[in-house]
């Protein structure tokens, strides 16, 4: 869709349909990073049995993990929104084909907020790792 219209079983999907998709994009990070949190709560305040996925997880992601990811995507997004003010420059910010800009502008805010949400899961995650670390030390100190 951000090379154009695309057409799928007679129906023509264009920059509605890429709204649509960033839309979704965003609100399943957003679910994802709920379900590991709630899922690390749960193992810390002992509702949940600890599972070496997890425990894994929580053993080699790290807060600078997660803010390089974030930086990452927010670099990229901040490219694409200065491709498309410099198109709008070329243009002398006059008037632009709205389905030809969209094509930039949407996925650009899709990068920019995913890298945001990126970095606040990440610090958040910080302090559920720093919760796990405890509650599994002193755990492994009680069994030995």
């Amino acid at each position: 869709l951000m090379r154009g219209q695309q057409q799928l079983f007679g129906v023509h999907l264009d920059v509605h349909t890429l709204l649509y998709c960033s839309v979704a994009v965003s609100l399943g990070f957003q679910l994802a990073t709920f379900f590991l949190f709630g899922k690390v709560l749960a193992v810390v305040s002992g509702l949940h049995p600890p599972k070496k996925s997890i425990d894994r997880a929580m053993q080699t992601v790290h807060l600078e993990h997660g803010l390089i990811a974030g930086a990452v995507l927010i670099a990229s997004g901040l490219y694409g929104s200065l491709r498309a003010t410099l198109g709008w420059a070329r243009e002398s910010f006059g008037d632009l084909d709205p389905f030809e800009v969209m094509r930039t502008t949407i996925p650009s805010a899709l990068l920019l907020t995913l890298g945001f949400q990126v970095i606040c899961a990440s610090f958040y995650f910080s302090l559920l790792r720093m919760q796990w670390q405890e509650r599994f030390a002193a755990r492994g100190r009680e069994d030995g």
